[in-house]
């Protein structure tokens, strides 16, 4: 009877992990590639790093961490431009940023709790649509009730955006927890599933999926992968295809 129920207690799991995933729609064409980076040692090295984003070849840079980006702010300089996070000399936290190929307009910077989480907004032309990227960090779930504030101001900001939505990065969570439940749900955002799994690093496939891309139509999410096997490089990496769906 335990077996049972605990087989039964697991399917159920996978299910809800499940239910916010959406399939491209069948005429969706590939427009963007995105590469999210969450350093959770800081001596990770910056070879290192330049490594997997110059193998990634993607057009958006998302990247999280869990102590400062003071220190790589000038990091792919030169292949990726455009860029926000890490400007504000006063920011010593540092803990998001977004980097492009393409021009970005219509910047936001906030910071989403006392705790120092981070959001970063700001709109690109995929296909010639203008489409909102956000990027963000969030404190850990056990933090009293921060984490379910934050999501709650990343809602607010949502509920006034008027272009497709792709917002990525590391919300320290997977997606069955009750209050990702509820923020996917209100917002009306999509996931893939399943998901790479990202917590802990060195357990590979049989940790947590913390790390999210999430998405509207007409965007849509073709596939997210790994791309570091060992998470002994000090950092996690997810590199995803964004599909669009034209008019």
């Amino acid at each position: 009877m335990l077996g049972i129920a605990s087989v039964l207690f697991a399917a159920h799991a996978m299910f809800m992990l499940g239910t916010f995933a959406r399939a491209p729609a069948p005429d969706a064409v590939t427009a963007l590639r995105l590469l999210s980076i969450n350093i959770f040692d800081d001596a990770a090295g910056d070879a290192a790093l330049k490594q997997t984003i110059e193998e990634a070849d993607a057009d958006v840079l998302v990247m999280t961490t869990t102590g400062s980006l003071v220190g790589r702010r000038d990091l792919m300089r030169q292949s990726y431009p455009f860029r926000v996070g890490c400007d504000d000399s006063n920011n010593s936290r540092c803990s998001v940023m977004l980097l492009a190929r393409r021009p970005l307009s219509d910047i936001r910077f906030q910071q989403l709790s006392p705790v120092g989480s981070e959001l970063i907004a700001a709109t690109l032309s995929i296909e010639g649509r203008r489409v909102r990227v956000f990027a963000t960090r969030l404190s850990k779930t056990w933090f009293d009730t921060f984490h379910s504030f934050e999501l709650f101001n990343i809602t607010r900001i949502l509920r006034a955006t008027n272009e497709p939505v792709l917002l990525a990065g590391d919300f320290s969570a997977p997606v069955i927890v009750a209050d990702m439940r509820w923020f996917l749900g209100n917002n009306r955002l999509s996931s893939v599933y399943p998901e790479p799994a990202t917590w802990p690093a060195w357990l590979g496939p049989l940790g947590v999926s913390n790390d999210h891309v999430f998405f509207k139509a007409p965007l849509s999410v073709l596939s997210v992968n790994r791309t570091d096997r060992t998470g002994r490089s000090g950092y996690v990496s997810l590199i995803s295809n964004i599909a669009i769906k034209l008019k």
